[in-house]
């Protein structure tokens, strides 16, 4: 199948293009004079974060520790409300057809700019193009991880799982939290990258991955690192490298699978903040400020770090630039991956 382009593509425009324009117009369309609304009394009463997933999640973590340090920053209650479903959409839309006050945030996660619209149809990309993004959060890349006994048990490196990929006479499987994840992605650019087969098996989440991942029912898991720690510290499964092109601070210990295959790597999956389109640039700013403030206190670095998430400060430009870079390495993986067209998870 033919992966699916941003809806609203004109003919004759290359991709990378068209979402570069797409996202400085949203820019100047959230600049624009009709939004000249002082941010100086803001905010005057509470404002509502929502969070497109259930909670416990990354995005869920990382909104939920700003909204406790934003509320005692303003004295106003920033509250966390989880509107879970379609693949984060229900949550999302809800908040793209919100008044662009400052009022009804999104907890940004990033499929909601980077895959869903390119898998999930007209819909998904529109509500995507009604999203401006105000400030990252917190992020971290996509570990690899096996099961430590069974035919896996001399595997140690990634050069190791590669090896013994190639030369395996039984199907090698690897799990995911999903088709067109991040971590699904990742390892359908491995195989076609180190010319290996392997065969996924997906999940509704990643800890009942892990389970028949320490079970032995599938070999290999791409996902959240924080998820597979404590069985990794435990010597149930066995950690073997990270999707950054560099180490990740929070787990040096591991290389970068470009160590291994040099043209294979994956942007840090980030949790930030969005806003509708249309509200007041002051406003985003004025909240895109406070976010660097709280993600420079100590107490907000430790509790990402025991989440083994890294707080990612930076200006709305430097934040807009990530979010476009990142739809860019999405849309090629998935087209790479052939991944066409699908209806959204219920």
């Amino acid at each position: 199948m033919e992966s699916i382009a941003p809806f609203g593509a004109r003919k004759g425009r290359s991709l990378p293009s068209l979402v570069r324009f797409s996202f400085v117009a949203l820019s100047l369309a959230a600049a624009a004079p009709a939004s000249a609304q002082s941010a100086d009394d803001y905010p005057n009463r509470p404002v509502t974060i929502v969070v497109p997933y259930s909670p416990g999640g990354a995005t869920d973590i990382v909104v939920r520790a700003a909204a406790r340090e934003l509320t005692a920053m303003y004295n106003q209650t920033f509250i966390v409300v989880n509107k879970a479903g379609a693949a984060g959409q229900i949550g999302a839309e809800f908040v793209s057809k919100s008044p662009p006050d400052g009022y009804t945030l999104l907890g940004y996660p990033e499929n909601i700019y980077s895959i869903n619209p390119f898998v999930f149809g007209e819909a998904a990309n529109a509500v995507s193009q009604r999203l401006v993004p105000v400030t990252n959060l917190g992020g971290s890349p996509t570990a690899i991880a096996i099961n430590t006994t069974g035919k896996m048990k001399d595997v140690k490196t990634f050069a190791d799982l590669i090896a013994f990929t190639k030369s395996a006479t039984v199907p090698v499987t690897y799990a995911t939290s999903g088709v067109t994840t991040p971590y699904h992605l990742l390892a359908q650019e491995i195989a076609r990258t180190a010319q290996i087969k392997l065969v996924h098996v997906p999940y509704k989440g990643t800890s009942d991955a892990l389970t028949d991942l320490v079970g032995g029912r599938v070999d290999i898991l791409f996902g959240a690192p924080a998820v597979m720690k404590p069985m990794s510290d435990a010597g149930k499964v066995r950690m073997l490298a990270v999707s950054s092109a560099e180490r990740f601070p929070l787990l040096p210990e591991l290389p970068s699978i470009s160590d291994t295959l040099p043209n294979v790597q994956l942007k840090n999956i980030d949790n930030g903040i969005a806003a509708p389109l249309g509200t007041p640039p002051a406003i985003i700013e004025k909240l895109n400020k406070a976010a660097n403030e709280i993600l420079a206190r100590p107490e907000i670095k430790s509790t990402f770090e025991r989440n083994l998430l890294l707080p990612m400060p930076g200006s709305v430009a430097e934040y807009t630039k990530r979010v476009t870079e990142t739809r860019t390495e999405r849309e090629r993986l998935i087209k790479a991956a052939n991944i066409g067209q699908m209806a959204l998870p219920q």
